[in-house]
Formats: structure tokens, sequence, C-alpha cells
């Protein structure tokens, strides 16, 4: 089995590179190939509601078979990953850097919420967020 990675995208950040496929975690598929490593840049743009948890159920399938990094601004696709992180942009001393950090816990509740509301931490929002965790 594999994983499914999923990282949100604040507006700017430009992408997300590794050096090498090692730099992601492998696991065998248990078929003695190895898995592919997919990277997603925003393959859900201009989707939501239905749609989107589709989306998200169809590259959480792609992840059981195969390493799948996903860049969303979509909760319902965030939510089916099973490693969730946030890509950060800053600039310091005129350079810019890109940053990520892996979320779970209530931290990727409330990142959950954020995306879904632009509010993350509303009682409604974060109510929704655990919704989708549990689906």
């Amino acid at each position: 089995m594999a994983d499914f990675f999923c990282c949100a995208r604040p507006v700017g950040v430009v992408g997300l590179s590794f050096p090498s496929r090692k730099a992601l975690p492998h696991k065998a598929t248990g078929d003695g190939g190895e898995p592919l490593v997919l990277v997603l840049d925003e393959v859900d743009a201009g989707i939501g509601g239905e749609t989107a948890i589709a989306v998200g159920a169809a590259i959480g399938e792609l992840g059981r078979r195969h390493q799948v990094l996903a860049v969303t601004h979509l909760a319902q696709v965030a939510a089916r990953a099973d490693h969730h992180g946030l890509l950060r942009k800053e600039v310091q001393d005129g350079r810019t850097r890109s940053g990520l950090v892996w979320l779970a816990g209530p931290g990727r509740v409330r990142e959950l919420a954020r995306l879904l509301s632009g509010h993350p931490d509303r009682p409604e929002a974060l109510a929704h967020a655990r919704s989708l965790l549990g689906a």
C-alpha cells in the first residue's frame, strides 16, 4: 500500500519539488513492482461540491497503489489524504522561500476549516471539517 500526501497551498506559492523520488517515502505495492510517484498540481481547479468529493475519492484510491502528492485548495480533496501538509511562502532578505509544514489532529482540522470558509476558528467550519475527515 502506498500513500496519498496532500498539500494545501495559499495563493502565490509556486510549487513544491523534490530532488529525487527517494525524497518521498516508498512502500512496496505487494505485486513485486515499485509504486509510481504521481504529483498532481491543482487537478481539482474549477470544481466543487459533489464533484470535489468524487475527485478526492479517486485520488485517494490512487494513493492505495502509488505515492500521490496532490496540491489542492479544496478541503474535500485534502480530507481524503493520508498525510496533510501546508505549503507556505515567505520573503526573507529579498529571497522568496517556500516551506512545508505537516499537519495532524487539531491543526489539520483548522486548516480544512480555513479551506472551507476562510475562517479556521468558526464552529460551523470546524464541524464541517471534522465531518469531512470522518467520511
